[in-house]
């Protein structure tokens, strides 16, 4: 998947809110606290232009927007802007450290008590033909927009808000508290890694040779074409995958139900304790399915090995009967039954010439062996 250029990179960032009360309870605020860095000393205040050649950009950001762009010009500009006067102490901090450029949102060790309408505004203008090694941004709400930009390495690390990035990043890595986050890469992505503790997570990839998303209560969405290795998973969120060639795909869940959807899969491994699976898989070769208590829906057009293990849960399999399979259905208080045609007696059976494998054993579930439509 190619995409459009662009010369633009709207990164939104807040900061780590806590909605204080005062005393009479009926006014509300930002509270912030700690602007603290490292080399405080080396910083310089206020906005600036660097000729020099900048191989790293870091900015860090801590209410408010970031609006990152290319220009034809040879220099990189850093601007900041507010709706109120900007103090001293509040004005932007940058140091050029060799080939990095950090910018910081404010003087180091003071403490911010923003009120909606205080925040300040940072926008940063690259040269066009700039290429970057690394971009890493941090803050909360994030917008970004990078393809047209060369750059190796994407970092994001946010606390809360919404994360949009659009980018051509080799390397992409993120890491969030609550909020959504937003990923589309074209063919040219090497690795995505992220973690999300709470909220959304879509994830849209051309290619990709490694791609390991994981969440605690969020909802996780990966589209993908093409990838080697795919492992995602959520305690209690829901994860709906649709791929089309994905060599190894891992999804395992706690509680939250797991969709699968994809045109090829060598090595499938799928796990939950009570939420429900679901796979419509056309063309798959290992397939393991392991549950608890949740229902698996399994629809497979064509297979190698299919495994299913689970305690409580209803197991239903949509095969096809060529070439055929030899089949181990064991249930110690649950019914086997279906519309394909089997040969043999409980617990083995057979299908066309029995070619390929099918393994399912559950505790007090149901089996059923559904001939594919």
């Amino acid at each position: 998947m190619k995409m459009k250029s662009t010369r633009k990179i709207a990164v939104t960032i807040g900061s780590v809110i806590l909605m204080a009360v005062t005393a009479s309870g009926c006014s509300f605020g930002y509270s912030i606290v700690g602007v603290r860095y490292e080399n405080a000393d080396k910083y310089t205040a206020g906005e600036t232009d660097i000729s020099a050649d900048v191989k790293n950009l870091d900015l860090n950001w801590q209410v408010g927007t970031v609006n990152v762009s290319t220009h034809s010009g040879k220099d990189i500009e850093v601007r900041e802007e507010s709706k109120k006067p900007i103090s001293e102490d509040l004005k932007l901090r940058w140091w050029l450290d060799g080939d990095t450029l950090r910018v910081q949102y404010a003087k180091s060790g003071i403490q911010l008590e923003l009120k909606p309408g205080e925040e300040k505004d940072l926008s940063v203008t690259l040269p066009e033909d700039i290429e970057l090694d690394e971009l890493g941004v941090t803050g909360g709400n994030m917008e970004m927009d990078i393809p047209e930009l060369q750059v190796e390495n994407l970092n994001m690390d946010f606390t809360s808000g919404d994360v949009n990035a659009r980018t051509d990043a080799k390397k992409i890595g993120f890491n969030g508290t609550s909020g959504r986050i937003r990923v589309e890469t074209g063919e040219d992505t090497e690795r995505i890694r992220g973690s999300l503790t709470s909220g959304n997570m879509d994830i849209e990839a051309g290619e990709a040779d490694t791609v390991q998303v994981h969440g605690t209560s969020s909802d996780i969405f990966v589209k993908i074409d093409k990838a080697e290795t795919l492992d995602t998973g959520s305690t209690s969120g829901k994860v709906t995958i649709e791929s089309k060639d994905v060599r190894d795909l891992s999804v395992s869940t706690t509680s939250g139900g797991i969709q699968v959807t994809a045109e090829k899969v060598k090595n499938l491994n799928v796990g939950t304790n009570s939420g429900t699976e679901k796979l419509d898989i056309l063309e798959a070769g290992d397939v393991e399915l392991d549950s608890t208590s949740g229902d698996i829906t399994a629809m497979l057009g064509a297979f190698e090995k299919l495994k299913v293990d689970t305690n409580s849960g209803k197991v239903t399999a949509l095969l096809p009967d060529k070439p055929g399979f030899t089949a181990r259905l064991d249930t110690n208080s649950g019914k086997i039954g279906g519309s394909l045609p089997l040969s043999g007696e409980e617990p083995l059976f057979r299908c066309g010439d029995g070619s390929k494998s099918v393994e399912i054993d559950t505790t007090s579930g149901n089996i059923r062996i559904e001939s594919i439509k």
